[in-house]
């Protein structure tokens, strides 16, 4: 009779998962040529990418797709496939987190990173021998044949008396995703992360995030390194513009500061450059400069010029402070192990490291604000501002 019933759901599961028409399946070998949808606000363009655990667990869910998907609910599901012993993971798997219920045209289709509430805790096993410090993580969307709530994903007893597992929340069925009933056949959208669950070392490393946390270190260098598109600029400021790589990430969190509504509406107001970025993802830009009187839109002009020239002051000093930095680190950058460097273009001697970083993501943050600046006022009087730091 088990056997009956093992080969009756073996046969469900190659018929619902292991279609060879399709790249985007759940139980595919190739998830990366799924056509994308991304977590977080690390857009980012190769697959897989790193993620820190922490990160799941610590920051709000925002995702985006490339494109639009047919109009629905969806859920967005992520599995772990480490977690799990070969022979349970194959009828089971390990949910990180689900969230259902996303509309697509208030979220996904909107172009914009949209936040999101999980419909279960985020789960992560600890680090050990058996489970390694880091897991291959597969995120799908999936197109939901109706409204789902947790009731839908609710264990079955006989299952779990059958394989001896006791009945927990992240470990589900691989069949609930392919029930007609809930799901359409195949996934819309995929993507996958090597989750870093912890790192080796991990008492040092403790030790030096306490030491780097109060300038930021790790959020520093997500901003700056995070893989994603060069952005189109539209401003020459100075020679030295060649140090600051722009990327459409960047672009897309200015967009969704919550500064940035401040900016925009209040006469005497200042953005912070803090590297913890307070976001606003709902808030849409293109929405409100729609909706604005034809004088508000004049004043809001008016305080954009006035603010990129403050911003220019402020950018001429850091580009003044990195300038001094290399030159200081001239003087040590041959000496054998001494330099700090993530390429050539920003090799620096490891006594200047920590400033010099500072000031470039402060730098870059500067020219982020005045792109998109300029944007906003290309995008009203068809005229890129003259904006020049007057360094050539």
């Amino acid at each position: 009779m088990r056997i009956g019933k093992l080969l009756a759901i073996t046969t469900l599961l190659l018929g619902v998962f292991g279609r060879k028409d399709s790249y985007c399946c759940l139980r595919g070998a190739n998830i990366c040529r799924c056509p994308r949808v991304y977590l977080l606000s690390a857009l980012n363009t190769g697959c897989p990418t790193k993620l820190e655990a922490s990160q799941l667990k610590t920051t709000q869910l925002l995702t985006k797709i490339d494109g639009t998907v047919p109009p629905g609910l969806y859920s967005l599901v992520a599995f772990s496939l480490d977690d799990l012993d070969s022979l349970t993971g194959r009828y089971f798997a390990w949910v990180v987190f689900l969230v259902v219920n996303i509309d697509s045209e208030k979220c996904l289709n909107s172009q914009n990173l949209c936040s999101l509430t999980s419909l279960t805790d985020v789960h992560i096993s600890s680090c050990s021998a058996a489970t390694g410090s880091q897991t291959r993580m597969n995120l799908f969307l999936l197109r939901q044949n109706r409204s789902l709530a947790i009731q839908d994903f609710n264990w079955d007893m006989d299952v779990a008396s059958k394989w001896d597992m006791p009945p927990e929340r992240h470990i589900m069925g691989y069949e609930i995703f392919g029930d007609p009933a809930l799901y359409q056949r195949s996934p819309e959208r995929g993507n996958q992360y090597e989750l870093i669950k912890c790192r080796k070392h991990s008492q040092l490393d403790q030790i030096t995030r306490q030491i780097d946390r109060a300038y930021g270190a790790e959020e520093i260098e997500a901003y700056l390194f995070t893989e994603s598109l060069p952005f189109a600029r539209r401003l020459h400021l100075s020679s030295m513009d060649e140090m600051i790589r722009l990327t459409e990430r960047m672009m897309e969190l200015e967009k969704i500061q919550c500064d940035l509504q401040q900016e925009l509406r209040r006469e005497h107001y200042h953005s912070s450059l803090h590297h913890v970025m307070r976001l606003c993802p709902e808030f849409d830009l293109h929405n409100l400069l729609q909706q604005v009187s034809e004088q508000q839109m004049v004043d809001t002009l008016r305080r954009l010029n006035s603010r990129a020239q403050i911003r220019l002051a402020e950018l001429r000093q850091e580009y003044a402070i990195l300038s001094k930095i290399r030159q200081l680190s001239m003087t040590n950058i041959n000496t054998p192990n001494t330099h700090h460097h993530l390429d050539t273009q920003h090799m620096i001697d490891a006594a200047y490291a920590r400033p010099y970083w500072k000031a470039l993501y402060r730098a870059t943050r500067i020219s982020s604000k005045l792109e998109l600046y300029a944007e906003i006022i290309y995008n009203v009087t068809k005229t890129v501002p003259e904006l020049s730091l007057g360094l050539d």
